[in-house]
């Protein structure tokens, strides 16, 4: 980018006209495409690349436009394209809210001492519970263009963002320009510590091979991401880098690159494969089963242990990956120095817990809710809901002036069952879009006929 941005007052004028000032000294990220760059106008993102080829990254901003990808969704995606005159370079401008930052923040690795540590961990960058939620948010996103066989291309540090404010869960991806469908792909491009190894091997400088970019590998680089954000660590980086080199017949780590490149290639267990020579010792990863719940640890195990890391199609897809990160948030319990606990470590009589029972082959699940004036059960929490249903309300739990109310927000008709009379009744059928009284929440039965479950309450947790 040097030929290029190589003063202070870099201005541009894009197709339509408008004239674009970038701020140098406010780079948003690089890499081995070009670099990008907010510009004079703080919610405008503004991208160089080096040219490919002839108006190469016109062509593939008109091909993301035709994927019509819903306004809902947190992608910058390019809406103008840049007129440089410098032939050798190219680029568009993106829009952007302006308090935001890269997601790398989170994943801060280097501290004096423990308590530095959970200082910036939970009172600096919100603790466990902000993660949780912004990693749903990541793969909710990524959930639906997988659904539409869209792949992302890229997932790096450096290309989520994140609200500033540690109370805001915010996600907005950048740098958006390789999205396709997985058919017409025809890129191979990575970032080292998050792409997978059939993707790596391809890429400079070992060069084996061919192959392009795939769902699968969107899927192993979240699970590296997400590893690093809940446990401030690299799940592959344990105790096997303490190894020496006493023993001459396992001389790999001698030489420095063949050291990166067993990393690189998916040769060492991840530090959740109960491999004793790479135990889990940096970061919060030794804290990893007091942390999250054994079916999410089982996600990452099937992603980045031996048969994620060599049998792609075997990867869990980010459709369970947001299932299972919403199953963990619906059981931590928050204490009053905003950290969060798994819910078997906690007793408390301030919660209700949701007890989803399914006829057939669902496992059955809890949902843990402090006691508060409303409380709300998602689609996602039920299990439930196309993907445009997902964070919506199924059902609404309201006290207020001594009165209880179950708001039915579902389009179907839903049955409660209380051992307290109200009016007469012991069961109450609640209309869509309506609600009805009961004298309390504490062991009531909900049942949803026609989405086979029903749903237990109970009074505190256990």
């Amino acid at each position: 980018m040097e030929n290029i941005i190589n003063d202070k007052d870099v201005v541009f004028m894009d197709e339509k006209g408008y004239v674009h000032r970038i701020d140098i000294a406010n780079i948003v990220g690089t890499g081995a495409q070009g670099a990008v760059y907010r510009g004079e106008n703080k919610n405008i993102l503004i991208k160089i690349n080096q040219t490919k080829e002839e108006n190469y990254l016109g062509k593939k901003i008109d091909k993301i436009k035709s994927l019509n990808l819903p306004k809902n969704l947190n992608f910058t995606l390019p809406i103008a394209k840049l007129n440089i005159p410098n032939k050798n370079y190219e680029g568009y401008i993106m829009r952007m809210m302006e308090d935001m930052k890269p997601i790398s923040y989170l994943m801060k690795n280097s501290f004096k001492n423990i308590e530095e540590c959970y200082n910036y961990y939970n009172q600096e960058t919100g603790g466990l519970r902000r993660r949780l939620e912004i990693l749903k948010k990541i793969a909710y996103n990524l959930y639906y263009l997988h659904s539409r066989g869209i792949v992302y291309g890229d997932i790096s540090s450096n290309n989520i963002f994140i609200s500033m404010d540690s109370k805001y869960t915010e996600v907005w991806f950048i740098d958006c320009d390789n999205i396709d469908y997985s058919y017409d792909i025809d890129y191979t491009i990575g970032t080292d510590g998050f792409c997978s190894p059939e993707i790596r091997k391809v890429l400079a400088p070992y060069n084996i091979g061919k192959q392009t970019n795939t769902i699968e590998n969107d899927i192993y680089a979240f699970a590296n991401l997400a590893f690093n954000v809940l446990f401030l660590a690299n799940p592959f980086r344990g105790s096997i880098l303490l190894e020496d080199n006493e023993d001459d017949s396992d001389d790999w780590w001698d030489d420095e690159s063949d050291d990166e490149k067993k990393f690189d290639l998916g040769e060492v267990s991840w530090v959740g494969e109960n491999d004793e020579s790479n135990k889990p010792i940096y970061g919060l990863a030794i804290n990893m089963d007091k942390m999250i719940s054994p079916e999410l640890k089982n996600l990452f195990n099937e992603t980045l242990g031996y048969i994620g890391r060599n049998n792609p199609k075997q990867r869990p897809s980010l459709r369970i990956w947001y299932e299972e990160i919403n199953n963990l948030l619906n059981n931590l319990v928050d204490s009053d120095d905003i950290n969060s606990y798994y819910f078997s470590d906690i007793e408390n009589k301030d919660y209700l817990i949701f007890e989803i029972n399914y006829q057939g082959y669902k496992k059955n699940k809890r949902i843990i809710r402090k006691k508060e004036e409303v409380i709300e059960i998602k689609y996602c929490d039920l299990g439930i809901g196309k993907y445009s249903e997902k964070e919506k309300t199924y059902l609404k739990f309201s006290s207020k002036y001594n009165k209880n109310y179950i708001v039915n927000n579902s389009l179907k008709e839903i049955i409660v069952e209380q051992n307290h009379k109200l009016d007469g009744q012991e069961q109450i059928k609640i209309k869509s879009e309506d609600r009805k009284q009961v004298i309390k929440f504490e062991e009531l039965v909900i049942n949803i006929v026609e989405e086979k479950l029903k749903i237990k309450i109970i009074g505190e947790v256990k």
